[in-house]
């Protein structure tokens, strides 16, 4: 009898320990979801797409509204599926109180959130207070609205590019604080700047690195890849002295180096490149223009490679990357002309896309899988301003989908999106 207990009692222990294996060899397997990354210039036009539609934050020259881009009906409507609404007071899931003019959104798989720095609350006594910085949680139609994650005071989110994954929130949060450089003159100057981790689902927040002069530009894998400044001296010295000037000067001069950090294995890599500039992040490898070429580094092999010779005597800047064709504009004091460069066989030629006059390039508002949402045409007329010069006066906007091969071979084959108002913003 006790040779039976004592087989059994081994039978299970052996089933045990297979079973604590097998969990730990799924756990160990068990692939974390790609990071995406929702860049700033897209975030800047208080906007973001899904495969869907597009949602935005409306002004109408009184108040704002959570609105949205239907793709399928080509259709602007109000966030809010009340039919006799007003749209008028916080009883309409698309009306927003302001202040908000600052407030920024962005879609992440069934939920819509928004970044709040500035707000107002009123108490019990209808005295109103500043709000801290928030992040609010909604379904994808605007109900359930609550605040997710509020920041202790003197904090708020930075107007940057962000990444989502893992049911988080990776952004970095600042403090600031405002120094008089001069008489009249007063400067506000990041003191922290902290790359934080909110949860999704329960709005926890934890900091999880520093990032003081450093920018996010891209994601691959489980990787966040940032910029970060080198200078010939600490900036900080200079600030601490109160020697303002000396502390302007350096930072002017600063160097771009590149750096990635993992979130699995919470380790920093810097790649230094000293640039001028930033760059433009597309499939690992970083993307900009120097006096003689449009250049590229590749974040895998470490190294620079001239892309294409451009006019030494002209001035490129890079808008956009599409279907593996990066996008430039010329400058000269004004706007002269768009061109695309393929990555596949490098070459510049004109990219056919403008505004009416005044000459301007169609603005990229968003990219789906295989087409783009633009600001394609406008109306206007020019105006003196207070200074005496003329400026052109935008009163009407044009928004459309068109589809990536379009746009990239010039054709003007637009599906106007029928919008509430003739301007996004008044």
């Amino acid at each position: 009898m006790k040779k039976i207990v004592l087989v059994l009692l081994s039978i299970v222990l052996i089933g045990c320990q297979n079973s604590k294996q097998k969990k730990a060899v799924v756990q160990k397997n068990e692939k974390k979801e790609d990071l995406v990354i929702k860049n700033w210039r897209d975030l800047f036009w208080k906007g973001n797409s899904n495969e869907d539609g597009y949602y935005l934050i409306n002004h109408d020259g009184e108040n704002s509204y959570l609105c949205y881009y239907d793709y399928s009906s080509k259709q602007e409507v109000y966030l809010c599926d009340k039919p006799e609404c007003q749209h008028k007071d916080e009883s309409c899931t698309a009306y927003l109180a302001p202040p908000n003019l600052s407030n920024m959104i962005f879609v992440y798989k069934d939920h819509l959130y928004m970044i709040q720095n500035y707000g107002i609350i009123i108490n019990s006594l209808g005295e109103r207070t500043e709000d801290t910085a928030k992040i609010i949680q909604m379904d994808l139609d605007g109900k359930n609205r609550h605040d997710l994650c509020k920041l202790d005071e003197g904090y708020e989110f930075e107007y940057t590019s962000l990444v989502l994954g893992n049911e988080s929130l990776y952004i970095p949060v600042t403090k600031t604080k405002n120094v008089e450089m001069k008489k009249n003159n007063i400067m506000s100057v990041v003191v922290q700047k902290k790359l934080y981790q909110i949860n999704l689902k329960s709005g926890e927040a934890k900091n999880i690195m520093d990032m003081k002069y450093k920018d996010i530009i891209g994601v691959n894998g489980q990787n966040i890849i940032m910029t970060t400044m080198s200078y010939s001296e600490d900036p900080q010295k200079y600030l601490d002295q109160k020697n303002y000037q000396k502390y302007d000067q350096i930072l002017m001069n600063g160097k771009y180096n590149y750096e990635t950090y993992n979130l699995e294995t919470k380790k920093t890599k810097t790649m230094s490149v000293k640039l001028n500039e930033q760059g433009y992040y597309y499939q690992n490898k970083s993307y900009y223009t120097k006096k003689d070429g449009l250049y590229s580094f590749d974040f895998q092999t470490n190294q620079e490679t001239k892309v294409i010779n451009l006019d030494k005597n002209k001035d490129y800047n890079i808008t956009f990357i599409v279907d593996d064709y990066v996008i430039l504009n010329e400058w000269k004091d004004n706007f002269i002309k768009s061109y695309k460069v393929s990555l596949k066989n490098p070459k510049l030629e004109e990219l056919k896309q403008y505004l009416r006059t005044p000459k301007e390039p169609v603005n990229i508002l968003a990219q789906t899988k295989d087409q783009l949402l633009v600001l394609y045409d406008r109306e206007g007329h020019d105006e003196k301003t207070w200074a005496g010069t003329m400026q052109y006066e935008t009163t009407k906007e044009y928004i459309g989908l068109i589809s990536i091969d379009d746009f990239l071979q010039g054709k003007r084959n637009y599906q106007q999106i029928k919008t509430l108002n003739d301007k996004r913003r008044e």
